[in-house]
């Protein structure tokens, strides 16, 4: 799977979509919504959804990459307040 090498935006989408499930089950996270075609990349993490301008991967990945830490982040709060009551 190369995607910077496909031409057709549409195909982009649709391996970064296939690389987004590789990736959530590598780091066992909820897979993200992924919405391209917005103004501006961009993370929400109250929806967790992936804003993408273009289908370009390394706004995924740099958006991916948050998604992962926004998880890690939930996860540890919740292991603190396990730990507390």
């Amino acid at each position: 799977k190369d995607i910077a090498e496909a031409k057709d935006p549409r195909k982009r989408l649709e391996l970064i979509r296939e690389l987004d499930t590789e990736l959530t089950e590598v780091y066992m996270v909820r897979i993200p919504v992924i919405t391209c075609g917005v103004r501006d990349n961009n993370y929400v993490l109250q929806t967790k959804e992936i804003y993408l301008a273009d289908p370009d991967l390394e706004a995924f990945l740099h958006q991916f990459r948050h998604h992962v830490q926004n998880e890690a982040r939930e996860q540890n709060a919740i292991e603190v307040n396990n730990l507390l009551y």
